[in-house]
C-alpha cells in the first residue's frame, strides 16, 4: 500500500510540475539584441531630429531641447555600447 501511494504521489507531482514548467521563449541574448536594435533606432531618430533642428536655425531653447532628447536616447543605449564596443567609446570620448 505504501509503495502504491508513493508511486501515485510521484506521478501526481510529475504531472503537476509538467503543467507549470514555463516555455523558455526567446533566449536572453536575442532579447538583448532586440533591445539594442530598438534603442539604436530611437537614438538615430533623435540625433536626426537634432541635426534638422540645428540646420533650420531654430532658437537656442529648441536646440537645447532636441539635444536633451538625443542625449537621453543615447543614455538608454550607452551601457550596451560600452560593454560590446569599448573601442568605439574610447574614440568618442578621447577624440
Amino acid at each position: 500500500m505504501k509503495k502504491l501511494l508513493t508511486v501515485l504521489l510521484l506521478v501526481v507531482m510529475a504531472s503537476v510540475s509538467f503543467f507549470f514548467i514555463k516555455n523558455p521563449g526567446i533566449p536572453p541574448s536575442q532579447k538583448a539584441e532586440q533591445y539594442f536594435k530598438q534603442k539604436l533606432s530611437a537614438t538615430i531618430s533623435k540625433l536626426t531630429e537634432l541635426q534638422v533642428t540645428v540646420n533650420n536655425s531654430k532658437s537656442n531653447k529648441e536646440i537645447q531641447e532636441a539635444f536633451r532628447r538625443a542625449r537621453l536616447a543615447y543614455k538608454q543605449l550607452e551601457l550596451l555600447i560600452e560593454y560590446y564596443y569599448p573601442s568605439l567609446i574610447r574614440k568618442v570620448n578621447c577624440g
